[in-house]
């Protein structure tokens, strides 16, 4: 089964969520107002997060390369990757594509 941009797209808001609930971030990447953010907000609140941390242009590459070091709570393991329905070959640039937009 290949999986869809919308999975990649669910799981990132998953993650926001996550982030949401167990830490208390401020400045830039504020969260103290999320739980009425979109989907679209969370999607900017993971680029901000991204060039905050490390400030440098927003690539797949760079995403990708930054989405490796586990910067958010998503599924990281080849198997789960694989179980999840994505190619574990093309994970980290897809879901890079889905963040740089």
């Amino acid at each position: 089964m290949k999986a869809g941009k919308t999975t990649l797209e669910a799981l990132l808001v998953k993650a926001v969520d996550k982030a949401i609930k167990e830490n208390d971030y401020t400045g830039e990447l504020d969260l103290s107002n999320a739980k009425d953010w979109s989907r679209k907000d969370k999607l900017n609140w993971v680029r901000r997060k991204f060039i905050q941390e490390m400030d440098q242009t927003l690539t797949v590459e760079n995403v990708a390369s930054w989405l490796q070091g586990l910067s958010l709570d998503i599924p990281h393991w080849y198997d789960d990757i694989e179980e999840l329905g994505f190619d574990s070959d093309t994970y980290w640039e897809d879901f890079a594509g889905v963040i740089v937009g």
